[in-house]
């Protein structure tokens, strides 16, 4: 009977870089999946920036849709007095009530997007339905979207997560290629023991009973039938798709930039004409309901002028949201890190 105890080490001293090779395809890696989770964070935060548009610019339609009212309902007293001193006819009271109640509808109607938009940000964000109302009924800036920020293609390509990702998965790729490649290189091994060898346990911590080894060792493909060549084309190949993957990335980020500033332009259009339109009809209805108090205009005209201008304030809300919808969209295409969101 023998009783040993041994620590063996061995150390391969990486003459051909193979494992140099490995280790630098296994960072791009992780950093590839940190692009990827930058890019799921980031359309997370787009989500959830686009709902909250969504709820300001319902705040927005239903003032406009309370103004509505308020002028219908202004537009049916002033008819009831002039009912009730028999200068004109009590349909039209029933014309301006019926305006009112359109209003009131339309006011009603809101509330069924509301609780969509709960909804679907309680999902998004993980909070409960009072927490995100809460937040949601504090003070906000008026829609008013802000410049578009400019961008670089050099800071496009270096801010989207997703480029970021297929570069990382291309500097592995190519570490692959080199350690495949380094394969055909031979490899060299350093191992060492050392431990305690005895035939009685009371001679077992004998300075007698400590033995050691040193030995090297050499390692190097000869017969491999086309195995490490085979394995370095596989990794060409990888490397050609990651290229292309890459390449495509970079395109992609391209067009959505140009894509998301023509949206913005286009949007910023709509709303400048859209508030214009506002102003106008408004100012139209107003100046009709002034001649008609006059006796200058039939009512008919007034409420024709008052229903043209009812919609107005709405489409133009609608627009402004639509508008900073957009620069969500353009700053998601940017990366995330040029300008802000307002």
């Amino acid at each position: 009977s023998s009783y040993g105890a041994n620590i063996v080490a061995s150390w391969d001293p990486d003459l051909f870089g193979q494992l140099k090779a490995q280790e630098r395809a296994a960072i791009a890696r992780i950093d590839a999946a940190s692009a990827q989770a930058q890019a799921v964070r980031l359309a997370l935060l787009a989500e959830i920036a686009a709902s909250v548009t969504d709820w300001r610019v319902l705040d927005a339609r239903a003032a406009a849709i309370e103004a509505d009212a308020a002028a219908a309902r202004q537009l049916a007293s002033l008819a009831k007095v002039r009912e009730d001193a028999g200068i004109a006819p009590g349909f039209d009271r029933v014309r301006a009530e019926a305006t009112a109640s359109s209003s009131a509808v339309r006011l009603a109607a809101l509330d069924s997007e509301r609780a969509r938009l709960v909804g679907r940000l309680v999902t998004l964000t993980g909070q409960d339905g009072a927490t995100v109302r809460a937040a949601l009924a504090a003070p906000a800036p008026v829609l008013a979207p802000a410049p578009a920020p400019a961008g670089l293609p050099s800071d496009l390509l270096a801010n989207r997560p997703d480029v970021a990702a297929a570069a990382a998965n291309l500097a592995a790729s190519d570490a692959d290629l080199a350690a495949a490649a380094r394969a055909r290189f031979p490899r060299i091994t350093l191992s060492g023991v050392i431990g305690l060898l005895a035939f009685d346990p009371e001679d077992f911590f004998d300075s007698d009973s400590i033995i050691g080894t040193l030995t090297a060792g050499i390692a190097g493909p000869l017969l491999d039938f086309g195995r490490v060549g085979a394995g370095i084309d596989a990794a060409a190949a990888d490397k050609r798709a990651a290229f292309a993957a890459y390449r495509g990335a970079v395109f992609t980020a391209l067009g959505d930039a140009e894509a998301a500033y023509g949206v913005v332009t286009a949007a910023d259009k709509e709303a400048q004409l859209s508030v214009a339109e506002r102003d106008q009809l408004t100012r139209a209805a107003s100046l009709a309901e002034t001649r008609y108090r006059a006796g200058l205009a039939s009512f008919l005209e007034v409420l024709e002028a008052r229903r043209a201008a009812d919609a107005s304030g709405e489409r133009a809300a609608a627009a402004l949201g639509r508008a900073q919808r957009a620069r969500i969209v353009l700053w998601q295409a940017l990366g995330g890190e040029v300008g802000a969101l307002q």
